[in-house]
């Protein structure tokens, strides 16, 4: 009916005969805490809003080397680049990765290729 095992139903029985109605009461999970606190993340989050060039950086766009460095030289904490991607997506930001357009894709240069080049071969 709840889609529960039944080991689980008899764990909370016992829970709630041992604690009683204070066996409901819902605790977050246990986990290691975060390196940066709500406000760094909410200024690291202001920061990647904007451009990289306002912090100090040369690039026209943000990618995760870039964001370590700023939060190393900010706020003296050192993140993995590889888990960077996961805690900006938890701050909500979306990873976008450039695409790369290839010469041959432009039709004008295909057309031009074909009236000059291809009949000489």
């Amino acid at each position: 009916m709840l889609g529960l095992g039944e080991q689980t139903v008899r764990d909370y029985r016992n829970q709630y005969l041992f604690k009683g109605m204070a066996s409901f009461v819902y605790k977050s999970p246990p986990g290691r805490p975060s390196k940066l606190t709500k406000t760094q993340r909410q200024q690291l989050a202001a920061w990647v809003k904007g451009r990289p060039q306002d912090s100090g950086d040369t690039s026209g766009c943000w990618n995760t080397p870039m964001i370590q460095d700023l939060i190393w030289r900010e706020f003296g904490v050192e993140y993995n680049p590889h888990y960077l991607a996961t805690l900006l997506k938890n701050m909500g930001f979306a990873y976008q990765k450039a695409r790369f357009v290839s010469d041959h894709l432009n039709e004008a240069k295909r057309l031009e290729w074909r009236r000059t080049r291809r009949p000489k071969i």
